[in-house]
C-alpha cells in the first residue's frame, strides 16, 4: 500500500479524506466512496472515511489508491535586468502570419493569481472574457461546486463585481497578488495574458486574443500557504473542471506547476488521468 495512505490513517476515522483511485473495472466501485472527478472509466478522484483506506485499498474492484502528493513551484531564479529589458523589446507573442484569434476556444489556466479586473480579459464593452473563476483556497460556497471547497465564480458573479468601484472586494476579496511569494505580482495573470490577452491595455496581444477563458487559482491548503500549488487530487480536479466547463467546445489548458513527485514515467494516476 501507498506508504503516504498509512500516514493518512492517523486521525479521526470518520473524517473524510481525499485519494486517487483507479478501478479494475468502472462499473464497480468500492463501497464507501465517492467519486468526484472520473478521467476515463477507471480513474479517478475520490473521498472515502479515513478508516475504510485499508479495506477500499484490499477491495477487489481496485487496483489502485493513491494519497495526493503536494505540488510547489521551483524556486525563481535571479532576474538579470539586462536580459529583461532585451525580452521586453522582442515581446511580441502573435506572429505576423497568423489569422486564428481563438474565437470558439477555451484558454484554461491552473496557476496563482487571475487579475480578472485587467482590460486585457474584457471585452470592448467590459464585461469579462472568463466564463468561471475557481479559487480553491476559500471554503466551499455554491450549491454547484460538487469538489466540496473553494469558490466558483460564474461570469455573472465576475460582471456584477466589475460594476463596483472595488471589484475584487466585491469579488470575496479576491486579489490577483495576495498568491505570490512576495505579494508584488501575480502570475497567473502573466500566463493568461501570453495567451490570450487582447492588448485592451496596451503591449503586445497574446496568442488567442478571443478565445474565452477559465482560471483556477490552486489551492494551498495543507501546503504552508502562499504561492503553493495544492496536490495531486486539487491539481486533477481543476484539469476536470476547466474540461466540464469547457463542454465540447475545444479547450487547451496550461498548467503552471513547477514540479511534482514521481517517477514521470506515465504510470502515476495523475499523469494517467491526464491522458
Amino acid at each position: 500500500m501507498d506508504p503516504a495512505l498509512w500516514e493518512m490513517l492517523d486521525g479521526d476515522g470518520e473524517d473524510e479524506v481525499e485519494a486517487f483511485i483507479r478501478l479494475h473495472d468502472g462499473a464497480h466501485v468500492p463501497a464507501g466512496v465517492r467519486l468526484v472527478a472520473r478521467f476515463g472509466e477507471t480513474i479517478a478522484t475520490c473521498r472515502l472515511r479515513r478508516r475504510a483506506i485499508e479495506e477500499t485499498r484490499a477491495d477487489e474492484g481496485c487496483a489502485s489508491l493513491k494519497a495526493a502528493r503536494l505540488l510547489a513551484p521551483d524556486a525563481l531564479s535571479p532576474r538579470d535586468p539586462a536580459q529583461h529589458a532585451s525580452w521586453a523589446e522582442e515581446a511580441a507573442r502573435r506572429p505576423p502570419s497568423v489569422s486564428a484569434t481563438g474565437r470558439g476556444v477555451i484558454v484554461g489556466i491552473v496557476d496563482f493569481g487571475a487579475d480578472f479586473a485587467h482590460p486585457n480579459f474584457r471585452h470592448e464593452d467590459g464585461s469579462t472574457r472568463l466564463l468561471a473563476l475557481w479559487d480553491q483556497r476559500r471554503p466551499r460556497r455554491g450549491a454547484d461546486n460538487r469538489y466540496g471547497y473553494g469558490t466558483i465564480y460564474t461570469a455573472d458573479d465576475i460582471n456584477a463585481a466589475l460594476a463596483t468601484d472595488d471589484p475584487y472586494g466585491a469579488l470575496n476579496d479576491y486579489h490577483p497578488a495576495d498568491g505570490d511569494l512576495d505579494g508584488k505580482g501575480a502570475h497567473g495573470t502573466h500566463v493568461m495574458d501570453i495567451a490570450a490577452g487582447n492588448g485592451r491595455a496596451g503591449g503586445p496581444v497574446g496568442v488567442a486574443p478571443e478565445a474565452d477563458l477559465v482560471f483556477v487559482h490552486l489551492a494551498t491548503r495543507g501546503t504552508g500557504g502562499r504561492a503553493n500549488l495544492g496536490d495531486a487530487i486539487t491539481f486533477a480536479e481543476a484539469i476536470n473542471f476547466i474540461a466540464e466547463t469547457a463542454g465540447d467546445r475545444p479547450c487547451v489548458i496550461n498548467c503552471s506547476v513547477g514540479r511534482h513527485g514521481g517517477p514521470h514515467d506515465g504510470t502515476t494516476l495523475v499523469e494517467l488521468a491526464l491522458d
